[in-house]
C-alpha cells in the first residue's frame, strides 16, 4: 500500500495546487521568474549586429529577438571589444551575427516565438 511518508508528500502536493487554484480564483497572478529577472537587470537592453568587423546597434528589440531566433545557436561568448554583451546567436553560413546582453536575452527568452 501506500506508507505514510507518500501520503503526506500527496497531501502538501495538493494543498500546494489548491492554493494555486484558489489564487487564480480571485485572479492573483504569480509572477513567473524570468518576468522578475528581466525587470531587476538595471542596464538597458543591448542588441547588436555584428558583419564582418562591425558592430551596428540595433534599437528595435522586438525585431532583433525574432532575427536572433531565427539563428541556428545562441551562445555565451566575449566579444572583441568591450561592448557590454555576452550571448551571441549565429548561423555557421550566415555572415551577421547577433549580440545581446543579458536583459535582452531574459526579454527575448520571454518572447512567445521563442
Amino acid at each position: 500500500m501506500v506508507s505514510d511518508r507518500q501520503l503526506a508528500i500527496i497531501n502538501v502536493s495538493l494543498a500546494f495546487i489548491a492554493i494555486l487554484l484558489f489564487l487564480n480564483l480571485f485572479n492573483i497572478g504569480i509572477p513567473s521568474l524570468g518576468k522578475a529577472t528581466f525587470t531587476e537587470i538595471p542596464t538597458d537592453a543591448v542588441c547588436l549586429v555584428n558583419v564582418g568587423d562591425e558592430f551596428t546597434p540595433w534599437a528595435d528589440l522586438d525585431r532583433c529577438c525574432l532575427e536572433s531566433r531565427k539563428q541556428l545557436s545562441c551562445s555565451r561568448e566575449i566579444p572583441p571589444a568591450d561592448l557590454g554583451v555576452t550571448r551571441v546567436c549565429q548561423t555557421e553560413n550566415s555572415p551577421a551575427r547577433y549580440w545581446l546582453n543579458n536583459k535582452a536575452f531574459n526579454y527575448c527568452q520571454q518572447q512567445v516565438y521563442w
